[in-house]
C-alpha cells in the first residue's frame, strides 16, 4: 500500500463547496509543489525564483504555472485539476513550451516570463525539467504509448537550446516516481558546492569518468574543513568517534604519517564533474570538483581533519604524507547509491546505515519530517532538514522528556515494532538483523505494498514506548510478572486486540481503515489504558492455560523466542484467551 494521494488531496482541499474552478486550480498547484515536489510554504509564498518559486499564471503565460531553481535545474509545471485536463490541452502546453524554451531573445515574452527565460540561458542551469501534472489516471495513454512519443520527441529539443530538457506527463498513477525523485537527490547546497584539490600524481581511466591519484593529506584535511558541512552527505557511515580503528589512523597521523599511504585503503569521491582547473608542474593538477561526495573513507577524512585542526601552524606547515583518492564523475546521480554501497560491502557496516541506500526509508524519513519527527537511517548523521522536530501533539503523551529532546526514531527499532505489531510476528522481530537491508528476510517486509504513512511506525513505536517507560513495563525490572516478559508479544497483542475488537477479525491490519482506528484509540491516553488493561488481563489469562503452561514447561524464553510465532495451537489458544475478554 502506497502514500494514498487521492486522500491527502481530500484532507488538503477540505469543503469544495462556494469554491470556483480558477481556486481549486491553484490550491491543486499549491499541493503539488509541496507534496511532489518537496517544497516549502515559505518557498512558494516568496513568489520569487532566487530561493523560491515563482508564480506565472496569468495572461500570457506560456502554459507556465509555477517555476522553480534547484541547484542546476530550471523546473516548470503546469497543472490541471479534475476535468480541466483534456488530451488536447497537453499538445497545447507542450506545442507553448517548444516556443518558449526555442526563443532566441526575450521581445516576445511577457514580463511575468523574463526572468525565466532569463534563468533558462543562465550558464549555471544545464537542465530543464517541464511538467504536466493532473489529478487524474492517465495510466491508459502511457499504456497506449501515446505520451511515451511525446515525451521522447520533446527531449529533441535539447539539441536547439544546448541544455538537457525533458517533459514529465504526470497522473495521479505517477505520483510517486515523481516524488521519489526529488526527495532522492542531493540538496541544492550539495549540488551547487566546488571545491579544488591538488592532485599530486593521477591518471584517469579509458571512458573518461574516473580520477585515480595521490593526495597530501594536508590538502585533504583543507578540503573537508570547508566543505565538511556537507560532504558527508552520501556516506552511509558517519564518523564514529574514537574507535579502535580511529584511534590507529591518529596514531599514524601523530607518528608517522607518510604511513597512511601504506596503511589506508583510501577515499571515494562522487561528483557531478570534475576539470583541469591549473597545471602546476608535470605531476601535479589542481582539479575543480563540482558536488563532491565522500561516499567511501569518512572515518579516515575526519580523523585526518580533527587532527590536522590541533596541530600548530609550524606541524600544519611540516605536515607530510599522502594518500589513495578514487574521484568518479557522476552527472546524472545514477551510480552514487550504488557506488556507496558496494565501496562499503568490504568493511563492516551497519545495517542500519544501509537504510540511507534505501529509496522507501529516505522517502518514510520525509513523511515523519512532515508530522514533525526525525526518522534516523544513519549513524550520527547530520540531517538536510527544512523543518524541526517538534512532535505531533496528540502523541506527544506516549513519550517522555528524554524522547521529546530530539524527537528521533532509530530505523532499527522502528521496523523491529513495525513487524512485531503490524505483521505480527513479535518472536521473529527479536532477531531485527533479518529484517534490515541485506538482511534475509529485508525484501518479504519491505516490497511495494509497504505502507509510507507514518502513522504504522508512530503508533507501534509509540505503544511500546509508553509501556516501557511510562508505565515502566521494563522486562529488565519486572521478574514477577510473567506477563510483561516480553514487551515485543504485549506490544504485539495490543493490536491483535484492535483487530479483533473493532473488526471481529475481518480486517487486513495493513489496511488505512485498521491504522485510522488505531490512531484514533492511541491519541486518546483514556481509550489507550483502557486497550492496555484488556491487554493485561489477556496475557495474565493466557499464560494461566493449563495447556500454555505445558508448552512453556521450564523454558519460557524458548516459548518467547519462537513458539508464540510458529505453534499454531498457542496462536488458537491466545485468540479464544482475546474472545473472552473483550
Amino acid at each position: 500500500m502506497r502514500y494514498n494521494y487521492e486522500e491527502d488531496l481530500k484532507e488538503y482541499f477540505g469543503s469544495q463547496d462556494n469554491v470556483s474552478s480558477v481556486e481549486q486550480g491553484r490550491q491543486f498547484l499549491r499541493w503539488s509543489l509541496l507534496r511532489l515536489f518537496n517544497r516549502t510554504e515559505d518557498e512558494i509564498d516568496n513568489n520569487d525564483l532566487d530561493g523560491g518559486v515563482l508564480n506565472c499564471d496569468g495572461a500570457n503565460d506560456s502554459g507556465i504555472d509555477s517555476v522553480f531553481k534547484d541547484a542546476d535545474t530550471l523546473y516548470i509545471i503546469q497543472a490541471k485539476y479534475r476535468n480541466t485536463h483534456k488530451y488536447d490541452l497537453v499538445l497545447s502546453f507542450i506545442k507553448q513550451m517548444e516556443t518558449f524554451l526555442a526563443y532566441e531573445n526575450a521581445k516576445n515574452i511577457s514580463d511575468r516570463l523574463i526572468s525565466v527565460w532569463n534563468a533558462l540561458h543562465d550558464d549555471d542551469i544545464n537542465q530543464i525539467k517541464v511538467y504536466y501534472v493532473t489529478n487524474c489516471d492517465l495510466s491508459v495513454e502511457w499504456e497506449n504509448h501515446e505520451y511515451q512519443v511525446l515525451t521522447e520527441d520533446f527531449t529533441k529539443l535539447s539539441q536547439v537550446i544546448k541544455k538537457e530538457v525533458s517533459l514529465n506527463i504526470v497522473g495521479i498513477d505517477r505520483y510517486q516516481s515523481v516524488r521519489t525523485g526529488i526527495l532522492l537527490e542531493l540538496p541544492d547546497e550539495v549540488k551547487k558546492s566546488k571545491t579544488n584539490l591538488l592532485l599530486e600524481r593521477s591518471f584517469e581511466n579509458r571512458d573518461k569518468n574516473t580520477i585515480v591519484a595521490e593526495v597530501s593529506i594536508k590538502c585533504l584535511a583543507l578540503m573537508v574543513k570547508e566543505h565538511r558541512n556537507y560532504i558527508f552527505f552520501s556516506n552511509v557511515r558517519n564518523y564514529k568517534g574514537l574507535n579502535k580503528i580511529n584511534k590507529g589512523m591518529i596514531e599514524t597521523f601523530e607518528k608517522k604519517p607518510k604511513n597512511f599511504w601504506f596503511f589506508n585503503n583510501g577515499i571515494t569521491i562522487v561528483c557531478k564533474d570534475y576539470k583541469v582547473f591549473k597545471a602546476v608542474d608535470n605531476y601535479k593538477t589542481i582539479y575543480e570538483i563540482t558536488a563532491p561526495q565522500i561516499v567511501n573513507g569518512c572515518q579516515t577524512a575526519t580523523t585526518i581533519y580533527n587532527q590536522y585542526e590541533v596541530l600548530s601552524q609550524e606541524g600544519k606547515d611540516e605536515l607530510d604524507g599522502t594518500i589513495l583518492i578514487k574521484i568518479i564523475k557522476d552527472p546524472k546521480e545514477e551510480k552514487r547509491r550504488d557506488i556507496t554501497k558496494y565501496t562499503n560491502s568490504q568493511t563492516p557496516v551497519s545495517g542500519k546505515d544501509f537504510f540511507a541506500l534505501k529509496d522507501f526509508h529516505r522517502i518514510l524519513q520525509n513523511n515523519f519530517e512532515n508530522i514533525g519527527y526525525d526518522y534516523e537511517i544513519q549513524s550520527n548523521a547530520k540531517r538536510y532538514s527544512k523543518t524541526n522536530f517538534r512532535g505531533d501533539a496528540k502523541y506527544q503523551y506516549l513519550f517522555d522528556n528524554n524522547f521529546k529532546k530530539k524527537n528521533s526514531f532509530g530505523a532499527k527499532d522502528v521496523v523491529q515494532l513495525y513487524i512485531a505489531c503490524i505483521h505480527q510476528i513479535p518472536a521473529k522481530a527479536k532477531n531485527v538483523g533479518e529484517y534490515m537491508p541485506g538482511g534475509a528476510n529485508y525484501d518479504k517486509i519491505f516490497d511495494k505494498n509497504t505502507p509510507e504513512d507514518p502513522r504504522y511506525y508512530i503508533i507501534p513505536y509509540g505503544v511500546f514506548y509508553y509501556l516501557k517507560n511510562i508505565c515502566n513495563y521494563n522486562e529488565k525490572k519486572i521478574t514477577k510478572d510473567k506477563w510483561a516478559a516480553s514487551l515485543l508479544f504485549i506490544s504485539s497483542i495490543f493490536f491483535k486486540i484492535i483487530l479483533a475488537k473493532e473488526f471481529d477479525g475481518n480486517i487486513k491490519i495493513n489496511s488505512d481503515t485498521f491504522i485510522n482506528k488505531c490512531d484514533e484509540i492511541v491519541s486518546n491516553k483514556d481509550s489507550l489504558e483502557e486497550y492496555i488493561e484488556i491487554t493485561k488481563n489477556v496475557i495474565v489469562d493466557f499464560y494461566k492455560d493449563s495447556k500454555i503452561k505445558e508448552i512453556i514447561g521450564d523454558n519460557l524464553p524458548k516459548f518467547l523466542k519462537s513458539t508464540i510465532d510458529n505453534n499454531d495451537e498457542v496462536k488458537s489458544i491466545l485468540d479464544s484467551k482475546i474472545q473472552e475478554d473483550i
